[in-house]
């Protein structure tokens, strides 16, 4: 049956097509009384004292005078009552005298007869006679074409119901055609009724792809990598730690004494013991914060977060040089963690330092596994370091937005751009890479609308574009969608951490 766009449409029309079918006149107040009350019947879901108002109306309008819309009309009404009532065949003659009829008043090629011959799409599409069905909404698309040029949502509206059919007829090959035209004509839209016929067509496209997937071939997205990751952290979490959930706590007490108005201070650290990951005991020292009166503003209580930090973990190395020795692992993990708290900073002159001689300790310890998972986050910081260092791998070059399409707003939805995302993945299987890279450009403004042109899902998109742009020859394009890419993810993984510092 019809969906949202359709029966947006439909109606639009049916009310042009008789714009004073119901006025008054003397001589057929009786018909038009017995239509106003069909309609009555039919907005409470009456359909039999409907069915009853509207066959009176049409008995009353041949008694009087009328006219082809005003005919139309009381032949419409009765037939879409009869076949809401599941009855399949007496409503095809009535909406087929309803075109006639609208064919005397208008033309043979009047938009007013577009909505009729879409139902008398529909019910045959749903009896299977999938051939009577094409006639029907290959009928209505000539006439809400411009000349053979379809760029408004009636012919989307067309293109996606033979679409449809195709499907259903197994032939494919035209179904995809019909529903990236869909897509075509969407797209360039200023505005939608609703999102609803969109979703629907990307729907029925994604999953004529999935039927087709023998031909694919096996790829990765990193976009759908991405929303499949853990989202709690950028890097996985493992079971807290003693150390880390001790120095989390005390993250939380200091951003819980600013977030009261209060501008916590660092009076004095004692000693406390817990146990390391090793097992045995460590002296861990312990802050305590006395308030000073007074609300800061947000950046300057991060500051006095960040310096506190600093402090802290100054103190803690040295703390744990002199119990545990320069070499022991709690000394490269909280110069992991001072070096973070600098990166934040972008103050990348003292992180490096930090970084390196975590990376002498580490290498020490495990220097019968150099592919260890500590060496290799110490290695990514500093590989991290070295990016944002330098100005060309660190700036994030938007040019790339100029290129992309003008979407309707309403298309730059997430639920929107994720779809178009799988959809032009799937294309991209299937080794079609001219519609794939369409349908990114599509995928890529909306992901931009709707999240930010910094946004990591955007940066992944990016990067699964610039794969159909080598492909298509154009590597400088892909090559600058990367740099911006890994510039934005860089962005993202120093700010996520810099959240969850302990």
């Amino acid at each position: 049956m019809s969906n949202g766009l359709n029966l947006f449409l439909a109606a639009s029309l049916l009310f042009a097509s008789a714009p004073s079918a119901l006025s008054a006149a003397p001589g057929d107040a009786a018909w038009k009384a017995s239509l106003v009350q069909g309609e009555n019947y039919l907005a409470h879901k009456q359909l039999d004292k409907a069915e009853d108002s509207f066959r009176a109306a049409l008995k009353e309008i041949k008694r009087s005078p009328h006219s082809p819309q005003e005919m139309a009309l009381c032949l419409e009404s009765l037939a879409k009552t009869i076949y809401m009532e599941d009855q399949i065949y007496e409503p095809i003659p009535l909406y087929k005298k309803a075109v006639k009829q609208l064919q005397k008043a208008y033309g043979k090629n009047a938009l007013q007869l577009v909505p009729d011959l879409l139902m008398l799409g529909d019910i045959f599409e749903n009896e299977g006679d999938y051939n009577k069905a094409l006639k029907f909404y290959n009928q209505a698309l000539r006439i809400s074409s411009n000349n053979g040029e379809c760029h408004n949502l009636t012919c989307a509206d067309c293109m996606h119901r033979i679409g449809r059919v195709y499907v259903k007829q197994g032939n494919i090959k035209d179904a995809e055609e019909n529903f990236l035209g869909v897509l075509s004509i969407v797209m360039e839209q200023k505005s939608l009724p609703s999102t609803d016929f969109l979703e629907d067509n990307l729907i029925d496209y994604i999953s004529l792809l999935y039927k087709t997937e023998y031909n694919a071939s096996l790829r990765t997205s990193v976009l759908e990598t991405e929303l499949l990751k853990d989202k709690k952290g950028v890097f996985h979490k493992k079971e807290i730690a003693p150390e880390k959930g001790f120095s989390t706590g005390v993250t939380a007490s200091l951003a819980d004494r600013i977030e009261s108005g209060e501008r916590p201070d660092i009076k004095h650290i004692t000693g406390i013991t817990s146990s390391d990951s090793t097992g045995s005991s460590t002296s861990l020292p312990r802050i305590e914060i006395n308030p000073i009166p007074g609300r800061s503003s947000d950046f300057a209580a991060l500051q006095d977060i960040q310096s506190q930090r600093v402090i802290f973990y100054e103190r803690l190395i040295e703390t744990d040089i002199k119990s545990l020795g320069p070499d022991h692992p709690s000394v490269a993990r909280d110069l992991t963690w001072l070096a973070y708290i600098f990166i934040a900073q972008k103050n990348y002159d003292k992180a490096r330092p930090l970084l390196l001689k975590a990376r002498d300790i580490y290498t020490k310890i495990y220097s019968s596994d150099p592919g260890h998972d500590k060496l290799q986050h110490v290695d990514l910081l500093l590989a991290l370091i070295s990016e944002e260092q330098s100005p060309q791998a660190a700036t994030i070059d938007v040019c790339y937005l100029k290129s992309l399409p003008i979407l309707p707003e309403d298309a730059k939805k997430l639920e929107v751009a994720l779809r178009l995302n799988d959809l032009a993945f799937m294309l991209y299987c299937q080794n079609k890479t001219a519609s794939s890279l369409k349908v990114y450009y599509w995928a890529l403004a909306s992901l931009v609308g709707a999240c930010g042109d910094r946004n990591p899902l955007s940066a992944c998109c990016m990067l699964d574009m610039s794969k159909l742009l080598r492909l298509s020859g154009r590597g400088d394009e892909a090559t600058k969608l990367e740099g911006s890419a890994r510039a934005i993810a860089r962005k993202e993984l120093i700010e996520k951490r810099s959240q969850v510092l302990p």
